[in-house]
């Protein structure tokens, strides 16, 4: 077992993620990955108990900054896992903290941009998220109209953001803290049984990389959350990969979950641009832009069919020079196309 992958849990995450899923009623439904996994019924009961004692002027809050402006959640969220925060009260404090300008330049250098934003027109920031930062966001928004409004208005804007934050955290976090925490307790563990007992399989499945491909970072963290149960996501900061995964994902090694698989793989194997996608994977690794490029397709459609074949686990991430690359998955490949026929011929 690699000791250099850590896993953890994090209040900050829980409270962010929570943020997220007050605000997008709807971010789990027909999803393309998501709609086969089963969501967690206390899960959704904590949401929608919250949402029934929300305040309507802090739901209005919550729909203007949460929902229009992905910053709102990211800039935080990014933040942490690089600080390493361990409260939203620290993290809160750190936001209040922070240059006005230099929190929303973080914006752009968290979505790869390294332009400044200062030295920018209205025009050309509008340009920049039209064209390179929201193609690569799964969730519908305003970026583009909300960041030239937050620029004129920096110090007022971040301000109200923070009071947000803090109100939130007051009134609807803070009395659930003490339950996420023993429930994170548990989750830790039973996830850290799993990775010592079936290393290989954990990594492939739940974090989508192969154990050979850690080798290149000095530091792997990945966080498990209960309020994002079925997100998914990788940072890369020098020599360090932070990731998030839901619980959820677990479930993946269920009977009756693997048995959906065979259904799974026709779907991701009948689409003529993820058979292309897995064609060039398979000749040499790629990373997002070069496949855009060379099929001619944008980013975001990229991501859209990268993320049905990762979860079917015909392609593994790995992490290079800063970047995410694809790679082909044979072994896997291999194993669920025998898989196939046994289903199909009813062997055990």
């Amino acid at each position: 077992m690699n000791q250099k992958l850590k896993l953890k849990s994090s209040l900050v995450i829980e409270y962010l993620y929570l943020l997220t899923r007050i605000s997008n009623k709807d971010l789990f439904q027909n999803h393309p990955i998501i709609q086969h996994y089963r969501q967690d019924s206390e899960v959704k009961e904590t949401i929608e108990e919250i949402r029934k004692e929300i305040s309507p002027f802090l739901k209005r809050d919550l729909d203007y900054f949460v929902l229009n402006f992905t910053g709102t959640v990211s800039i935080p969220l990014i933040l942490s896992l690089e600080k390493g925060y361990d409260s939203p009260v620290e993290m809160i404090d750190a936001i209040e903290a922070m240059d006005a300008e230099a929190w929303l330049q973080y914006y752009f250098t968290l979505n790869d941009q390294q332009t400044v934003m200062a030295n920018c027109t209205d025009q050309e920031i509008r340009t920049i998220i039209e064209e390179q930062i929201k193609p690569s966001w799964d969730l519908p928004n305003r970026d583009e109209e909300i960041v030239i409004e937050l620029r004129k208005y920096a110090e007022e804007s971040k301000g109200q953001i923070v009071q947000l934050y803090r109100n939130f955290y007051q009134k609807h976090f803070q009395k659930r803290e003490a339950m996420l925490q023993d429930k994170l307790k548990q989750i830790v563990e039973i996830h850290q049984q799993f990775l010592e007992e079936h290393p290989k399989e954990f990594m492939e499945e739940i974090l989508w990389m192969k154990e050979e491909d850690y080798d290149q970072s000095e530091d792997i963290q990945f966080t498990v959350t209960w309020i994002g149960e079925l997100s998914h996501s990788v940072s890369i900061d020098e020599n360090k990969i932070m990731g998030i995964y839901g619980f959820g994902y677990l479930q993946r090694f269920d009977k009756a979950f693997i048995k959906m698989q065979t259904m799974k793989l026709f779907k991701v194997l009948s689409d003529e641009r993820r058979l292309e996608i897995l064609r060039m994977v398979g000749k040499k690794p790629r990373y997002a832009t070069e496949l855009a490029r060379e099929l001619g397709l944008t980013k975001a459609t990229i991501s859209y069919h990268m993320n049905l074949i990762i979860e079917q686990g015909l392609v593994t991430i790995r992490v290079e020079q800063n970047r995410v690359y694809y790679h082909l998955n044979m072994e896997r490949l291999g194993k669920q196309l025998a898989d196939v026929v046994k289903d199909l011929t009813g062997e055990e």
